[in-house]
């Protein structure tokens, strides 16, 4: 739908402009569509491999570590040993880590630098810095 505003003589002229570049418009190729996404084929674990799964988190890989080894989502692997009747390990920091978690922060490590160090974000960090009590550098603390 197109308006054409202005005065009547003006709108006569823009008419005529618009229809003179009809044919053009109505030749011009349709615009590209969003590229659609490849989505992965479903994979089915056997008991086989669900059992191996198991096995690699009960010796103390965590969850997005034998989901990336078996290539599957960790959602599957936690589906996997709740059917197995296998309790998580809880996210996060442990006690122990959010000790040493403390002290590098002191010594002036930034968040992202203790996500990495606990393969974990920097959110999961400051939220268990702060649940220890821990007040946070203010912004122009930081170095």
């Amino acid at each position: 739908m197109v308006a054409l505003t202005g005065l009547p003589w003006k709108q006569e002229a823009l008419f005529r402009r618009l229809a003179a570049k009809m044919p053009a418009l109505l030749a011009s190729p349709e615009p590209a569509s969003r590229p659609t996404r490849q989505r992965r084929a479903q994979q089915r674990l056997t008991e086989d491999r669900a059992r191996q799964l198991i096995a690699e988190y009960l010796a103390g890989a965590n969850m997005r570590q034998v989901a990336e080894r078996w290539g599957v989502h960790r959602t599957t692997v936690a589906t996997q040993l709740r059917r197995a009747g296998v309790n998580p390990r809880p996210s996060g920091l442990g006690n122990q880590d959010v000790d040493e978690a403390t002290q590098l922060y002191a010594d002036g490590w930034s968040l992202a630098r203790l996500g990495k160090r606990y393969e974990c974000s920097a959110d999961t960090v400051r939220s268990a810095l702060l649940k220890a009590g821990l007040v946070m550098r203010r912004p122009w603390e930081r170095s």
